[in-house]
């Protein structure tokens, strides 16, 4: 189980991510908000621990509610020193899965840390697979790695992000505001989303149909985008 922490202080970052080890996580750390949320667009974790006070960007709330948007099913656990009754208000307005208040124990972590792992497996017992295979299109989560009619393609992480969504939800018409925010973490308003992203789109459709491709990703007129190819089945 991935645990991605988001903790500026060295000190306390360098114990999460020990403690964590420990226990069996595999642990990726990040001192500030953007770092993290460049990562998080490509790699989705199990569980993120987020402090509330990040120094160096946007807080650690600001952070939570861009992977809750993203990731509505990820567990966001945060903690701080300084959390006060707003604080922990907004926190729960945005469904963030636990706020842990310092000082506190390893073992107290720890334990919130695995009832909040219980809570969302109940609330979410499916989870998409880790690869999406058809006939002529193959994605690994995991490696983060597209094959397309038999030929690795080389994709920066918006457009892997935007392949994985589109692809994996054929004949459905995403808006630009949509598309944004799954590959950004970010939702904006469609004319300044449809500016952001339209490079991103028009590459990922260049490098689908090189050498003669099909048309795979469809502009649906005065609405979005939409993933459409006869000769795919049903992803297994």
């Amino acid at each position: 189980m991935l645990v991605i922490v988001v903790e500026d202080q060295m000190s306390e970052r360098e114990f999460f991510h020990g403690l964590l080890l420990k226990h069996g996580y595999e642990v990726i750390a990040f001192k500030d908000s953007l770092s993290a949320m460049e990562h998080i667009r490509v790699t989705r974790a199990d569980v993120i621990l987020i402090d509330y006070n990040l120094q160096g960007g946007p807080n650690g709330l600001s952070l939570a509610r861009q992977v809750r948007k993203l990731y509505p099913a990820d567990i966001i656990v945060m903690i701080s020193a300084y959390a006060g009754v707003q604080e922990l208000v907004e926190a729960i307005q945005i469904s963030v899965d636990d706020f842990i208040i310092k000082p506190t124990t390893a073992k107290d972590i720890l334990k919130r840390l695995d009832e909040a792992i219980m809570r969302r497996r109940e609330w979410f017992p499916q989870q998409h697979p880790p690869h999406i295979v058809t006939d002529v299109l193959e994605l690994d989560m995991s490696a983060r790695t597209a094959v397309w009619y038999g030929e690795p393609l080389s994709l920066t992480p918006s457009e892997f992000v935007l392949l994985v969504h589109l692809a994996s939800n054929p004949d459905r018409v995403f808006g630009y505001s949509e598309l944004y925010a799954l590959s950004r973490g970010e939702r904006l308003p469609p004319a300044e989303a449809r500016t952001r992203i339209k490079s991103h789109l028009v590459n990922l459709r260049a490098k689908l149909e090189k050498n003669g491709r099909p048309q795979a990703i469809h502009n649906v007129r005065g609405m979005g985008f939409k993933w459409h190819l006869p000769a795919l089945n049903e992803a297994v």
